[in-house]
């Protein structure tokens, strides 16, 4: 509902502190470790009385899980003080009940030969259970509606890349309802990665991370440098170093990498990671990165629209909880080209709540 969106209650951090755990009174306690739950894909399919309705429901059933996993920045910046953060991906399924049905098997089952001895004797009794459910030329005719709400084709790595873009974050771990066997080759080569490195933070390159975010650490005579793309595009990135490398290798695979002197240039893969070693003597002194022209139009058009529409609104009296904020931070976002925020931002409650309004 409306009163359960970002800006409408209290940020996560406040939330869990109400229930009796501080993520920021226990930065300082050794050996604690808090992982965060990320379940975004919920949103796919809401709750309530039509919890498989899709885009059919409204939008307060559509934004809420992926508002506060990616723009609650209060509550990320206290995950950020761990000493060693982690973030739990949880397996999201929906479920849809319609009306529940009990039957005898039909004479000549062949199951029920099969299911009358239970347990090294007879059975008291065999039924069936099912749910039917009203004809809507998608589902089949009768079943358990339990369905894994996982996101499409590589956007399944968009919480792993949130997490270690976002956090630093030393561990990802992921389950739920059920195992997911479904997507071991989307991950090989982004655990292989993400593996590879030393477990323990990292000190952060620059004053962004969006949409790549770059941070190195020297362990022994190595140093240890990562990139990753929080976004579903490729993005080329750009690392610069004091000296010229004499060796640059992706710990991935074990291949050396070739140098430009003081530079090194790569695609970012859509939600990739690349994790690389240099001498420890190397540092990297900064990187770029360049978006494709054609996202970059297309957000910057959607944000100015967005922000037009936001002040003939106010003009008119409307309003809900955090927009003046919201409006600020889509400003402050743009001029900072923080690509990956204003993406998720254009999707927020806020502004599809906006976009349902007639100016």
């Amino acid at each position: 509902g409306s009163a359960q969106q970002l800006y409408a209650r209290q940020n996560t951090h406040e939330l869990f502190r109400e229930g009796g755990i501080d993520m920021a009174l226990y930065v300082d306690v050794p050996g604690l470790c808090i992982d965060v739950e990320q379940g975004n894909p919920r949103d796919r399919g809401g709750h309530g009385s039509h919890p498989a309705g899709g885009t059919n429901l409204p939008v307060e059933s559509l934004t809420m899980y992926r508002d506060f996993d990616f723009l609650d920045q209060a509550s990320l910046d206290v995950m950020k003080r761990q000493p060693r953060p982690g973030v739990f991906v949880f397996n999201c399924w929906v479920e849809a009940w319609g009306k529940h049905r009990w039957s005898l098997p039909a004479p000549g089952d062949k199951n029920a030969a099969a299911l009358a001895e239970m347990d090294g004797r007879p059975a008291e009794g065999i039924f069936h259970v099912n749910s039917e459910y009203p004809k809507d030329g998608f589902w089949w005719k009768s079943q358990m509606r339990i369905t894994p709400a996982f996101q499409g084709g590589v956007h399944f790595l968009e919480p792993y890349a949130h997490a270690l873009a976002e956090l630093d974050a030393c561990r990802i771990t992921r389950g739920g309802l059920f195992l997911d066997k479904a997507h071991s080759e989307a991950l090989r080569q982004w655990a292989g990665a993400y593996r590879a490195l030393p477990n323990d933070r990292f000190d952060q390159v620059g004053s962004s991370t969006d949409p790549v975010a770059v941070r190195t650490s020297p362990r022994g005579n190595l140093r240890y440098v990562y990139a990753v793309n929080r976004e579903y595009y490729p993005v080329d990135l750009q690392l610069a170093f004091n000296k010229p490398p004499h060796r640059l290798r992706d710990l991935a695979n074990g291949d050396e990498l070739p140098v430009d002197d003081r530079s090194w240039s790569c695609v970012m893969a859509p939600y990739g990671l690349r994790v690389l070693a240099v001498p420890a003597e190397i540092e990297v002194t900064g990187f770029g990165t360049t978006c494709p022209p054609e996202i970059v139009t297309e957000l910057t058009e959607r944000v100015q629209k967005t922000l037009g529409r936001m002040d003939v609104l106010r003009g008119k009296g409307f309003g809900v909880p955090g927009i003046d904020e919201f409006e600020q931070r889509m400003r402050t976002g743009l001029a900072e080209r923080r690509y990956a925020w204003l993406r998720r931002a254009l999707n927020s409650y806020i502004v599809r709540k906006c976009e349902e309004w007639p100016v």
